[in-house]
């Protein structure tokens, strides 16, 4: 079995696409792949395809307050233009914000008191 078609079917299988860091990503990255989603899952369901990514989920993760696209010599428009919010894609996208650092929070479970008002005073 060629390459191909092992990948159609591995991405026809998946159901959640995980991309950590993407506000450093510039939005014609995120464009990149719902093409790649639409040529390459195009022969499995045509339903799918007036969908973004083709229906797939996608977790995009990162501060999108402290990091944007990186751009050697860009200006500031620039940089702004290149970003995820910018995409025509990002209609599409529903923002989750977290409110808890569950990092912390598992730690502090088996931690002693001490230690548990030292992560809540570095939270």
């Amino acid at each position: 079995m060629s390459r191909v078609p092992q990948m159609r079917f591995l991405l026809d299988k998946a159901c959640l696409v995980l991309w950590d860091e993407a506000p450093m990503v510039r939005c014609h990255c995120f464009e990149a792949l719902d093409r790649i989603f639409r040529d390459i899952l195009a022969v499995y369901d045509s339903s799918r395809s007036l969908f973004p990514l083709r229906g797939k989920v996608v977790v995009v993760s990162g501060d999108f307050k402290q990091v944007l696209p990186v751009m050697q010599e860009g200006a500031k428009t620039g940089i702004i233009g290149a970003s995820l919010v910018m995409s025509p894609l990002w209609r599409h996208i529903k923002v989750l914000k977290l409110h808890i650092n569950t990092s912390l929070a598992l730690v502090a479970i088996g931690a002693s008191l001490e230690s548990r008002e030292e992560l809540a005073e570095f939270a």
